[in-house]
């Protein structure tokens, strides 16, 4: 017979989100959130705070509604996170994915991400004024890129996407349908990886700068699975990349307290 130890029970994996947790103050977004009204019938609504909370996460381990409801439904530290009570239910995809589309019907792409970072910046895990932002975008495919065809031959394709052409790493030109996927960071504290002999005199200009934001398509990428976009449509993708930038800022401002154990001070002017 197994029996759980009490060390067992207080594993560090119960406390992966803990750092994330405390940088929120979850009371503002609800007031963000409160125009989203749940059904009057059936039954109760979970709240708008557990719903987003729950997007985050999604978005931040790079699951589907229907994993990340799974997830919800067998794993402590999401629970937790989401104020979820142990032994309760959680909201199932079709729950998941109608709020994300609330979050697109109320405009709240910009909205979000912006209170998020200002209680960042509030607990200096993060700041905005007196910083110089480096700006650039990368292609992401559209989810329907044309490469399937409907009966009558035509490519099936986001109307709201567009074509990118670019040169591949052979030289060749390669074209596809994507959308353009902007990020802007802070422009300073920011080191290249040693480039090859080759590209070094040519990226000697750029790479410092560059290697600052390219890092965020990276995590975006490889990390969040967001080489692709999931959804048609400007909208709807606009809100999706908004939730994985504040899933990535919060990252970011957990993985500082976690290396230096305080907030850093906040510089006025």
């Amino acid at each position: 017979m197994f029996v759980s130890t009490v060390d067992e029970l207080d594993h560090p994996a119960l406390h992966a989100l803990d750092d994330a947790e405390s940088l929120l103050d979850r009371s503002a977004p609800e007031d963000l959130l409160s125009p989203i009204y749940g059904s009057r019938t059936g039954r109760p609504s979970y709240p708008h705070q557990t719903l987003f909370l729950s997007l985050l996460l999604g978005v931040r381990y790079g699951l589907s509604d229907v994993r990340l409801s799974q997830c919800l439904c067998r794993d402590l530290p999401f629970r937790r996170f989401c104020r979820l009570e142990f032994g309760g239910g959680v909201p199932d995809a079709t729950t998941l994915g109608r709020f994300r589309s609330w979050l697109v019907k109320h405009d709240l792409r910009e909205l979000l991400p912006g209170e998020v970072n200002r209680q960042l910046e509030e607990q200096g895990v993060a700041m905005t004024r007196g910083r110089v932002d480096i700006v650039d975008a990368t292609p992401v495919e559209a989810a329907r890129s044309g490469r399937a065809k409907r009966k009558d031959g035509k490519r099936v394709r986001d109307p709201e996407g567009g074509l990118h052409v670019e040169r591949d790493g052979r030289g060749r030109m390669k074209s596809a349908w994507d959308y353009s996927v902007h990020a802007g960071v802070d422009g300073d504290g920011y080191r290249g990886r040693p480039l090859s002999a080759a590209d070094t005199e040519r990226n000697a200009a750029i790479s410092v700068v560059r290697s600052g934001v390219e890092r965020v398509f990276a995590v975006y990428e490889r990390c969040y699975g967001l080489g692709r976009t999931r959804f048609p449509g400007l909208a709807k993708n606009m809100t999706f990349y908004g939730l994985a930038a504040i899933a990535l800022n919060i990252r970011k401002g957990a993985c500082f307290l976690r290396l230096y154990g305080v907030r850093a001070p906040v510089i006025e002017g």
